[in-house]
């Protein structure tokens, strides 16, 4: 993902329009106005969503001299989210947007070493050592705040919820439209427009005109992050640092994991293989 956003950062630092009005397909979907993306002074760029991906890709546009405000429906940023793995190319990519923010999530990972799987009877099947793996383990939120913490916060703005956006052929511009907390609009002049909105993009949803789903594969997952000072289970419980507990019930798609997510986390996951699909959540 964080690779991802550094080539679609530089992708706009770099991509020439041709016409009138272009769109470049990467993941959050970027809107051009027929405008040549170069530092301009006073040439706003607006990001909606401030999740990892907005606030990477805002990060790394205002470390190339860009005007970058992010725009985010809830009206606080809390931690919720669960665990991300983060593997060498992605801290690597983190790395390169912001050094700072990079320090800041290796002090707040932790790195798998084992798992080790159980019955219902919490015997012991197997345990797997992860000789290999490079990847580290951080709490999505924390990656958030930590990206948060690399842009004033006058630039972040909370409570706007896109409603939908108008490109002026003349000016090259495009108008973005907010519903705010208390039920007002707001009009904001940019010349590029960036959804990093989630998998309900409300973005997307406007700048193609159609609804995608997601494709549902017969698995659902509940995660969940707690801090270490919440945790109900006795001491004694406790997974070990980088040590990963799985108890698998009749099925082995049927799992329920839990380990250390970084020094003051607990991750859960609980996996569970279905035929019916079930209802998606609400997008509001």
């Amino acid at each position: 993902l964080l690779s991802l956003l550094v080539s679609s950062a530089t992708m706009v630092s770099r991509w020439k329009a041709i016409a009138g009005v272009s769109v470049v397909g990467v993941s959050c979907g970027v809107m051009m106005t027929g405008w040549e993306a170069r530092r301009k002074k006073g040439e706003r760029i607006v990001i909606v969503g401030a999740g990892i991906g907005g606030l990477a890709t805002a990060v790394a546009l205002r470390s190339q001299g860009f005007e970058v405000d992010v725009f985010e429906r809830a009206k606080e940023l809390r931690p919720v989210g669960a665990t991300l793995a983060l593997a060498p190319n992605g801290l690597a990519a983190l790395s390169a947007i912001s050094q700072e923010a990079c320090e800041k999530v290796l002090k707040s990972c932790t790195m798998p070493e084992k798992c080790v799987v159980k019955n219902l009877k919490d015997e012991v099947i197997k345990e797997t050592r992860f000789i290999n793996n490079k990847a580290l383990l951080v709490a999505w939120h924390l990656v958030q705040m930590h990206l948060a913490d690399d842009i004033p916060g006058k630039y972040i703005h909370l409570g706007h919820t896109f409603q939908k956006y108008e490109v002026d052929e003349l000016t090259r511009k495009v108008s973005v439209y907010f519903k705010l907390a208390d039920g007002s609009e707001k009009v904001v002049q940019a010349k590029c427009l960036i959804g990093a909105d989630g998998v309900h993009s409300t973005v997307r949803k406007f700048m193609f005109n159609s609804e995608t789903e997601p494709i549902f594969h017969n698995k659902v997952m509940f995660r969940a992050v707690l801090p270490k000072e919440t945790c109900p289970l006795p001491a004694a419980s406790l997974p070990e640092q980088g040590v990963q507990y799985t108890w698998s019930a009749s099925s082995d798609r049927d799992l329920f994991s839990f380990r250390e997510t970084g020094p003051d986390h607990f991750a859960f996951t609980a996996t569970k293989h279905i035929t019916a699909r079930p209802p998606l959540p609400s997008s509001s």
